[in-house]
């Protein structure tokens, strides 16, 4: 059986099909809707963003069709998960495209986001502890091959904070740097976590692995380079400093490798270099991987 799963994010919405039968990825699509522009204040997901999902999500039906796909599966998170007007979404989503989408919890995400994210990778120690910086959350997972121990879903995404703390504006003066680290410490503080010394750390999702694949000195985005890499603690710190001195337009114009991505760095820096000073972690290992190769591994969801 050849299946599609869709991740229905706050800022992209990524696409993978897989022949179920032989393990074989048979294609890995990606495009920005940023579900959540302006969710922070209006609760509401807007008609522009609703604009942008839709061709999306007709593109993707058009493609897997040509793959083959017997099976869609389209999962939202927390952009769908706050909004007001989910329901309605939904049935728009619905009556353009045929598809139907499943709303998952914080921990539902979790759990399909960890077992996705270590596909394909051995982290060196038994225990292992994923992170996955969203638009719109962040989820923080603690457990092993097998089993999860501990897992929490923080409302700490980067458009969420990016919109809060004034970092999509164009003049880096009016930055709210201070406030977005105490905001995102005072978040991690609320984590259960009882991570030990030889806990292997995990990050998935668009920040790290498009810092990994400036760091790799990349032109154009290689998964197989990206998947597995080594992202340092001190080269986060090193583009956080950088992103926060200029304007983002200028991060756009260095660095074509990050799309449309650009403008939310920042914020993802920010988040990824508190969490791994929370947690007192020098390296993690970068995954390529997440939402959508869990749910290809799931007998749940097909």
């Amino acid at each position: 059986m050849i299946a599609a799963a869709i991740d229905i994010g706050t800022n992209t919405i990524l696409m993978t099909v897989k022949n179920l039968k032989t393990g074989q990825i048979l294609g890995d699509f990606h495009h920005m809707a940023r579900l959540g522009e302006n969710l922070h204040h209006t609760g509401l997901i807007g008609a522009p963003a609703i604009d942008r999902l839709l061709p999306i999500l007709k593109e993707y039906k058009s493609t897997g069709s040509k793959l083959g796909v017997e099976k869609f599966n389209l999962i939202a998170t927390s952009a769908m998960r706050d909004a007001k007007n989910r329901q309605q979404v939904i049935e728009i989503v619905r009556a353009e495209t045929g598809f139907v989408i499943e709303v998952v919890s914080g921990d539902r995400e979790a759990e399909l986001t960890f077992f996705g994210g270590l596909d394909g990778i051995t982290p060196a120690t038994a225990q292992t502890a994923l992170i996955d910086i969203g638009g719109g959350s962040t989820e923080f997972i603690l457990g092993s091959r097998t089993a999860i121990g501990l897992k929490k879903s923080l409302n700490i995404g980067t458009v969420r904070l990016s919109e809060r703390f004034n970092l999509l504006q164009d003049d880096p003066a009016k930055f709210r740097i201070p406030d977005f680290i105490s905001h995102v410490q005072g978040e991690l503080a609320t984590l259960p976590f009882q991570e030990t010394p030889d806990t292997s750390w995990v990050a998935v999702a668009g920040t790290p692995t498009s810092l990994s694949a400036l760091l790799n000195g990349l032109k154009t985005y290689s998964p197989e380079t990206v998947h597995g890499s080594v992202l340092p603690l001190s080269y986060v710190t090193e583009k956080r400093i950088e992103f926060q001195s200029i304007r983002p337009e200028l991060i756009r114009e260095r660095y074509p490798i990050l799309g449309k991505r650009y403008d939310l760095m920042l914020a993802g820096c920010l988040i990824l270099e508190t969490a791994m000073k929370h947690f007192q972690t020098r390296s993690l290992l970068v995954s390529d991987r997440g939402l959508r190769y869990g749910a290809l591994l799931s007998d749940q969801v097909f």
